[in-house]
């Protein structure tokens, strides 16, 4: 049976988009292995990265995550790139797209040719469950991040997978602070003061995270100082993200109750085991 130990220095960046996390990934010192679909966004990457890439410590792989090995259709957004997608409804948002045929690999392939790593990221815009739905228990690395926004299963999934730990981050500010609801009369009635009265957002913004929980008064967090400057940034990852752990019903309660209250959240819950 081939060796499938943790490969504590590798990261693998499934949805490299711009560059953004696979550049953070290297900042920190891991190896990296970057995956998009995008071949123009690939492109520039390896232009980009050409010193690491030569270096041995980042390999871009121009390849889609998918149930099995085959082809598909890529709708590649003309309009942001980070909104491309395989699923056609969401790729074709905005109205200008232009469809690509790619190939694709499932997870575990590549997983079984790099060697589980320290962290695993996926982002990739509606295909993030199908591309966890070919990890065992014994081949999902013991930290992973996945972007939630477009399907609720992610979340049991990664209990079957052996994930006990959890975090739900926002994304705006890489925070684990909630939006608003429309029903909380008090959060709503504060932010309004604060937008009226700019000292007292000010004052609010200076006050410990777990006294202003939620997102309205949230900087950036960037606790080792990286700035993406301007880039798709996942944020921080394992236990440099913001917040402390949550078990899993408690993830699984909150995450109900945000979704019951919003159409759309813009979040990625990171897991460990």
């Amino acid at each position: 049976m081939e060796d499938m130990r943790d490969s504590n220095d590798l990261i693998i960046d499934v949805g490299m988009c711009d560059g953004a996390d696979t550049a953070y990934y290297l900042f920190k010192g891991f190896r990296v292995i970057a995956i998009d679909a995008d071949p123009i966004l690939c492109e520039k990457a390896s232009r980009r990265f050409a010193d690491e890439i030569a270096e041995k410590r980042l390999e871009i792989l121009n390849l889609g995550i998918a149930q099995g090995e085959q082809v598909l259709t890529f709708y590649r957004s003309l309009k942001d790139p980070g909104l491309s997608s395989f699923d056609a409804e969401l790729g074709k948002v905005g109205g200008r797209y232009e469809e690509m045929q790619i190939p694709c690999r499932p997870l575990s392939a590549v997983i079984a040719e790099f060697g589980i790593p320290h962290y695993l990221k996926i982002d990739i815009e509606g295909f993030d469950a199908i591309a966890i739905s070919t990890l065992t228990p014994e081949t999902a690395p013991r930290y992973i991040s996945v972007e939630l926004n477009y399907c609720d299963t992610i979340l049991p999934a990664l209990r079957q997978l052996g994930y006990q730990h959890f975090k739900l981050i926002n994304q705006n500010f890489h925070t684990t602070s909630l939006e608003i609801g429309q029903d909380e009369w008090f959060w709503r009635t504060l932010r309004k003061a604060g937008r009226v009265l700019p000292p007292l957002k000010r004052f609010i913004r200076s006050l410990p995270q777990s006294w202003r929980p939620r997102m309205e008064w949230d900087v950036s967090y960037r606790p080792d100082g990286w700035d993406p400057q301007g880039g798709k940034s996942s944020g921080p990852f394992g236990d440099l993200t913001q917040g402390t752990w949550r078990d899993y019903d408690d993830t699984i309660r909150t995450y109900r109750a945000v979704t019951s209250r919003h159409e759309y959240t813009w979040w990625d819950v990171h897991a460990h085991k």
